[in-house]
């Protein structure tokens, strides 16, 4: 069972990315479009267009979803023991501290080697 709604999560992420990426495209197409046209009532008036006012607010908020979505996609493909969801341990990330020598103590050791 956790694994089907481990792949609904994935599918479901998968496809609002796909969505909002979509959206973005779309507010951007219709923008472009919009360019040089003189068919409505508010473009004599002074300023920008509401389009384009529309589209500046539109597309971070999309852009944001978007970086959500994938953040949840990529996140649940990280494994996660039995033991580790029983206890509410932490996921193990490749940025965790290293036991052993520093990053600067192993260059140095890689630097004066002797072949």
């Amino acid at each position: 069972m956790a694994a089907t709604w481990r792949w609904f999560v994935r599918l479901f992420a998968l496809c609002a990315m796909v969505l909002f990426a979509a959206l973005m495209v779309i507010f951007v197409i219709v923008t472009v479009n919009h360019f040089g046209e003189k068919q409505y009532v508010t473009d004599n008036v002074k300023g920008l267009p509401p389009v384009y006012v529309i589209t500046a607010i539109l597309i971070p908020c999309c852009a944001a979803f978007v970086a959500g979505f994938w953040m949840l996609f990529y996140d649940s493909f990280k494994q996660r023991s039995l033991e580790q969801v029983e206890t509410g341990a932490p996921v193990p990330t490749p940025f965790a501290p290293q036991t052993g020598p520093s990053r600067r103590e192993r260059l140095v050791a890689w630097l004066y080697r002797e072949e």
